[in-house]
């Protein structure tokens, strides 16, 4: 029959029916010969503290002690398998989600609170990190392949001198920002660099080589070429042939042939007329000599420049006299005349001999030039 005895160390001893198993109470300590005691009811309380003093003691938790807290001699308590700690519900939790992984999980937000959080190893944020401080970087810490230029807004204005630029100081590795003033100052050159090139010697420059220059209108520096400098553009055109010209009639002068054309604005084999080029709108000065063959006594022959079709100058008229004249006439002329781009010279002649007159071809020029600085 089951009993209780009490030994002489003051110790009490609850045995079983057949007096083989026992449970000792003794100082507040609870031994048995079985491996195991089981307290059969709802709620065990112990008032103050509960010691497992044995190494890799297991708490099992569940009907089936689906769930144990071990004790990891010299290191702490172990969860077993892929258990989740959890706090408040089961959507806030710590679990080793794998033999590798520790995973930290809440509803809404982890909040740390600490002087300074250190941590050792890669940070792959999949959401948006936002700062309430400005973030600091170790020197070379953000590669150039990362910044996204081509993603910014376009500044949609001039640079002026008050934008600034990150350089790199030195080459040395420490960014810093500079103005858009100092570029300017780095870009440009002192007269010491223009004398310390190569001379052109005595060779012309050619129409298509380049200088630069200070615009002022525009405070910038501006590429001018050779052909834009000068008394340009400039043509000298002539007659390559004798010409037959009606009797009172205004007849367009056909200077067939060029001795230069700067800007290739005279057309010798169309219409016969200088037109301005874009961009060369100016003063500009013109002169022309013409001549005709056997004018009869006491006729007349005439030339006007035209621009854009209509007269703009009555030129000279020479009256034939035979008796203190040759039977040649010519007429030479020149004049100032302001023009802007794409309008159109042309120079005409007129006589009344009665029947049409050839010109003299060596006596056929039409010349003119832009004054520079106009």
């Amino acid at each position: 029959m089951a009993e209780i005895r009490i030994n002489a160390t003051g110790g009490v001893k609850l045995y079983d029916a057949d007096d083989s198993h026992y449970a000792q109470i003794v100082a507040g300590t609870i031994t048995s010969n079985v491996n195991a005691i089981t307290l059969g009811h709802d709620v065990v309380s112990i008032v103050d503290n509960l010691a497992l003093t044995s190494d890799s003691a297991v708490l099992k938790f569940g009907a089936d002690n689906d769930t144990t807290l071990t004790h990891t001699d010299g290191t702490g308590l172990t969860l077993n398998s892929t258990n989740k700690l959890c706090f408040n519900d089961a959507s806030q939790f710590i679990q080793g989600s794998s033999a590798t992984v520790l995973s930290i999980g809440a509803t809404d937000e982890i909040d740390l609170t600490a002087t300074a959080v250190d941590l050792n190893g890669t940070l792959n944020v999949s959401g948006v990190a936002t700062f309430q401080a400005n973030p600091v970087f170790p020197d070379g810490g953000v590669a150039i392949a990362d910044l996204d230029i081509d993603g910014g807004t376009d500044i949609g204005a001039a640079i002026v001198d008050a934008d600034l630029f990150i350089v790199d100081d030195g080459a040395g590795g420490t960014n810093r920002k500079v103005a858009a003033s100092r570029l300017k100052t780095y870009a440009g050159f002192t007269a010491a660099s223009i004398t310390g090139g190569t001379d052109y010697g005595n060779i012309s420059p050619a129409t298509g080589d380049s200088i630069i220059m200070h615009d002022t209108s525009a405070s910038a520096l501006r590429e001018i070429t050779i052909a834009n400098l000068g008394n340009t553009p400039a043509f000298s055109a002539y007659d390559g042939g004798a010409d037959s010209v009606s009797t009172a009639t205004w007849t367009k002068g056909q200077f067939s042939g060029e001795h230069y054309d700067t800007h290739s604005a005279f057309d010798s084999s169309t219409n016969y007329r200088f037109t301005v080029p874009t961009g060369c709108g100016g003063n500009y000065i013109f002169s022309y000599a013409a001549s005709v063959l056997n004018l009869a006594d006491a006729k007349v022959h005439q030339m006007h420049l035209y621009i854009n079709g209509s007269v703009a100058l009555n030129s000279n008229t020479m009256v034939s006299d035979h008796n203190s004249h040759t039977k040649k006439t010519a007429i030479r002329g020149s004049c100032m005349i302001s023009l802007d781009a794409d309008d159109y010279v042309e120079l005409f002649h007129y006589h009344n001999h009665g029947s049409s007159i050839d010109t003299l071809s060596e006596r056929m020029h039409f010349s003119g030039f832009r004054l520079a600085g106009s």
